[in-house]
Order: structure tokens, then C-alpha cells, then sequence
């Protein structure tokens, strides 16, 4: 969560129960609108999606407003991250703004 935060998506979030591992989460609006259009799982427990650097660089050329969050050997990362690091690993989630 700390990932959205940095980056503006969400206000904040608490841990409501931590042993049913119940979040709250405070989203972001602008103009009346949550800024976060649409969340898709990339990978999931039976198909697991890697993504090298060409493709974190073709993913940001095909859709510029969306935002991958891809776990590395470094921890979750933005694609914007990655690729200045260089550093690539598992696509987890697509954020549509």
C-alpha cells in the first residue's frame, strides 16, 4: 500500500484486523471522482506474468496513464522504477487512471 501512497493514488490506509488481514482503504478523489479509474490482477497464483525491461517498455508505450506495480527482488516497484533501476520481475497489478 505504501507503493499507492507514494505515488498519490490513496490518502492512506489502516490495518483493521491484522489476523483476517482486513485493510481500510482512503482513496484519493479529484473533481468529485476516485483517481483510480479501474484496478486489473496481472498475475495470478496459477499463472504467474514475468515481464523483462523491452516489455515494461512496450506496457508503458501501449497504455502512457496506466501504472504497473511489479514485484522485484528489491520489493514491489512502479514500471517507471524498474526501468530505471533495470530492473524487472513479476507484473502484479495494472492501476488505470
Amino acid at each position: 500500500m505504501s507503493v499507492f501512497e507514494e505515488i498519490g493514488l490513496i490518502r492512506g490506509y489502516s490495518v483493521m484486523d491484522d489476523n483476517e488481514g482486513k485493510l481500510e482503504v482512503f482513496l484519493k478523489y479529484s473533481k468529485s471522482q476516485c483517481i483510480i479509474q479501474h484496478l486489473k490482477q496481472i498475475s495470478t497464483p496459477g499463472r504467474r506474468i514475468y515481464a523483462s525491461l523491452l516489455d515494461l517498455v512496450k506496457l508503458k508505450e501501449r497504455g502512457s496513464k496506466n501504472i504497473y506495480i511489479i514485484s522485484t527482488s528489491k520489493g514491489l516497484m512502479l514500471d517507471s522504477e524498474c526501468m530505471r533501476l533495470r530492473i524487472c520481475g513479476e507484473v502484479l497489478l495494472k492501476v488505470v487512471l
